[in-house]
């Protein structure tokens, strides 16, 4: 009997040693995933940063390209390619007729923000005075009409999702500027201008501005998906 007992004192001592030795293994494979995941979100943490970085670049390289190729035409004007300093209004681009002598008015006349179009981006800066500022914007066209009787313009609806929150908002692209301007269904707060710097529409530059005021409080660069 005494035997037995001292057998029962050893097994019992071998499984609390092995159930130990277990539990140190899970411990080190536990903290060995804990610092994996660690080096995993600093990895993601840097290439977000490296990101907007490259956002941030492209932006000013935008704005450096704007002043190089600046119009000798007025704010709602258009000017002719190849006709120097020959200026229309921009109502006039896109409407079916000639008014440039070179014709130019009425080439690239596609729009980049049609229906079914998504645009995504990040907000680079912002001193809009909202009661959230969001980080990542993502626009989807969800409406778009085109009137004959006047064609210059496109009205569009737009679903715009600001980090987790959406709202529907108003808005036309204008083919004489290049850009989607989009406003408050209530016709207040802020809006945006969006524009379209290359020929193919993968990406626009916006600014975000009191409709009130008519400032600029904010910047983003936006791709199409």
């Amino acid at each position: 009997m005494a035997g037995l007992v001292a057998l029962a004192i050893i097994l019992l001592a071998a499984v609390q040693v092995e159930s130990h030795e277990r539990r140190d293994v899970n411990d080190m494979r536990l903290n060995d995933l804990q610092g994996k995941i660690e080096e995993l979100q600093q990895t993601l943490d840097e290439r977000a940063k490296t990101r907007d970085q490259r956002l941030r670049e492209f932006a000013e390289l935008t704005a450096r390209v704007h002043k190089l190729k600046e119009s000798h035409c007025g704010p709602r004007e258009f000017e002719c390619t190849e006709s120097a300093n020959h200026c229309i209004h921009d109502i006039l681009v896109c409407d079916g007729a000639n008014d440039c002598p070179d014709g130019s008015d009425e080439k690239n006349c596609g729009n980049p923000a049609h229906a079914g179009a998504t645009f995504k981006g990040v907000i680079l800066n912002s001193q809009c005075q909202t009661e959230n500022v969001a980080k990542n914007m993502q626009i989807d066209i969800v409406g778009e009409k085109r009137y004959s009787d006047f064609p210059t313009i496109s009205v569009l609806e737009l679903l715009v999702t600001l980090d987790d929150h959406q709202d529907l908002y108003n808005g036309i692209y204008s083919y004489g500027r290049k850009a989607l301007v989009s406003f408050g269904k209530g016709g207040g707060g802020l809006g945006m201008v969006c524009y379209f710097d290359t020929d193919d529409g993968k990406f626009c530059k916006a600014e975000f501005l009191s409709i009130v005021s008519k400032e600029v409080c904010g910047t983003a660069i936006l791709t199409s998906d």
